[in-house]
């Protein structure tokens, strides 16, 4: 047990450090987004002045589920950006301690880093989603 612990403290640092984290304020062109420990429970932050809460939902659902389709996303105002939190009904596609970082590419188009391990190997994955 402590042995899992240790590896998925390390693993966690060491993709925190591979990219930026939804923990703090982000860009105004930017939405970050966090997969949990257990794998299933999703954190982001996002502008409100660059993004709606319609454009966020349909970004995280193609961008970071298995398939489309979120349960229980909820909202928070925290220092004039928008934290906000939710679950893949059918499981987030990059697995644990993974980011999925979105990044303004027109008014109606979203590009997207997604930065996970798989197999012991950190990948990243890179793709564009229309709004």
């Amino acid at each position: 047990m402590r042995l899992q612990l240790v590896t998925a403290l390390t693993f966690s640092a060491v993709l925190g450090a591979c990219g930026p984290s939804a923990s703090g304020p982000v860009p105004t062109n930017n939405v970050y987004t966090d997969v949990q420990g257990d794998g299933t429970t999703i954190t982001g932050r996002y502008d409100p002045a660059t993004f709606s809460t319609a454009q966020v939902r349909t970004m995280v659902s193609a961008g970071v589920c298995t398939q489309p389709g979120l349960t229980g996303y909820a909202e928070e105002a925290v220092d004039g950006q928008v934290r906000f939190s939710f679950t893949c009904t059918r499981g987030s596609k990059y697995g644990a301690y993974s980011g999925i970082n979105f990044f303004r590419a027109g008014a109606n188009a979203v590009t997207y880093a997604a930065t996970f391990s798989e197999n012991g190997v950190i990948q990243q994955t890179k793709g564009t989603i229309n709004l």
